[in-house]
């Protein structure tokens, strides 16, 4: 009987634990906005000048994929980033 005390005392425990990590995750993500979150692309030459290819919002390259499937921007080892 005292080892199924312990074990439930355990089990509790570790619920509470998890019960506790989901809350804080939960109340901290509610202060970010996605729709501000940006990546900015560059190109980089061989001789070391770089250029900006472009700025997107995550939200726009996230819709894009879950609609097409693909992504909004493509890597190539030789030409850099490319629109798809």
């Amino acid at each position: 009987m005292k080892r199924k005390t312990t074990e439930t005392i355990i089990w509790l425990f570790c619920i509470l634990v998890i019960v506790t990590l989901i809350v804080k995750i939960e109340v901290e993500s509610k202060q970010y906005n996605c729709s501000n979150c940006t990546v900015k692309l560059f190109n980089t030459f061989a001789y070391g000048d770089s250029y900006k290819f472009g700025e997107y919002q995550i939200k726009e390259l996230l819709e894009y994929y879950a609609s097409t499937g693909d992504c909004l921007i493509k890597w190539d080892p030789n030409q850099g980033y490319y629109n798809g």
